[in-house]
C-alpha cells in the first residue's frame, strides 16, 4: 500500500485538529461557557456564577426591592458576557410575590444559583423577612454551541472598554434618578408644610435635575450629585437654610 506523504500529512492534520476539538467539548462539559446572572437596576448585569466556573457550582447575591413598597419583584436572569443586561441572553425571569410592603433597600432577598452536572440552572429566592421561597429551574446550554459561546465572549471583549463606560453612566444615572423621585415625593408630602417662598426654589430645582436626566454626560451628572444630596438632605430635615433665593422678601408679601 502506497502513502502519499503530503496526503498523510493533511489526514494527519485533520485528525489532530479533531482531537483538540474533541477534547475542548469534553473540557467544556465541566466549565459553565457564559457568566450567569441578573439585571439590576439602570440595566446594568451582576454576574453571580462568573465564566469557566467549574461545574457543579453554587453562588448567592443578596438583593434588596429597588423601588418603594412594592408587593412583587421580577428578577431577570441573564448569560453572557457584556456588563450591558440587554446585550446578553434572557433565559427566563423570576416572579417573586408577596413581599411585604416596605420602603426601598429594606426589605431582603437572597438569591441562590446552582448549576448541577446535568446543565440544569436552579435558581432559589429567600425572603430574610417571610418564611416564602421561589425557585425556578431551566436548562441554559439548550441554546448553546461553540461558536456561539466563541462570538459572545469576542463581541464582549471588542466592546468592553464602551460597555464598562455605558454600563457606569447607567448607574450612576439610576442613583441620581432615584434621589429625584425621592425628592418629588418629600416635596407633595410636606407641600402645605413648606413656605412658598422655598416651595418654588425647590421645584424650579428638580425640574431642572429631571431635564438633565436627559443628558448622557457623565461628568455632568457626577457634578450635579452633590446638588441633588444637598436638596435631599435640606428636604429630609426641612432645612430653611437651603438656597435661599434673592427676593425671599418680595416673594412673602
Amino acid at each position: 500500500m502506497q502513502v502519499n506523504p503530503e496526503e498523510a500529512v493533511d489526514i494527519g492534520a485533520l485528525l489532530q485538529g479533531a482531537l483538540i476539538i474533541e477534547d475542548r467539548r469534553k473540557l467544556s462539559c465541566h466549565l459553565i461557557p457564559l457568566s450567569l446572572g441578573i439585571e439590576t437596576l439602570g440595566g446594568g448585569f451582576a454576574r453571580i456564577i462568573d465564566r469557566h466556573s467549574v461545574i457543579p457550582c453554587m453562588a448567592s447575591r443578596n438583593i434588596t426591592t429597588p423601588l418603594d413598597y412594592p408587593d412583587s419583584l421580577s428578577i431577570r436572569i441573564l448569560q453572557g458576557e457584556h456588563q450591558i443586561a440587554s446585550r446578553n441572553d434572557l433565559l427566563g425571569e423570576l416572579k417573586v410575590t408577596g413581599i411585604p410592603r416596605a420602603p426601598c433597600g429594606v426589605v431582603s432577598i437572597k438569591l441562590d444559583f446552582c448549576v448541577d452536572k446535568k446543565g440544569f440552572l436552579t435558581i432559589l429566592a429567600k425572603s430574610k423577612d417571610t418564611d416564602f421561597e421561589w425557585s425556578m429551574e431551566m436548562n441554559y446550554l439548550d441554546k448553546l454551541c461553540e461558536d456561539y459561546v466563541r462570538m459572545m465572549a469576542k463581541k464582549a471583549m471588542l466592546s468592553g472598554k464602551m460597555n464598562v463606560e455605558k454600563s457606569a453612566l447607567m448607574q450612576l444615572k439610576s442613583v441620581v434618578e432615584f434621589k429625584i423621585n425621592r425628592i418629588e415625593k418629600m416635596l407633595n408630602f410636606w407641600k402645605k408644610q413648606i413656605p412658598r417662598v422655598y416651595l418654588r426654589k425647590y421645584e424650579l430645582d428638580l425640574a431642572g435635575m429631571k431635564k438633565a436626566m436627559d443628558l448622557e454626560d457623565m461628568l455632568f451628572l457626577k457634578s450635579m450629585l452633590p446638588e441633588v444630596e444637598q436638596l435631599e438632605g435640606c428636604l429630609i430635615t426641612l432645612d430653611p437654610s437651603y438656597l435661599i433665593p434673592d427676593d425671599s422678601d418680595d416673594e412673602r408679601h
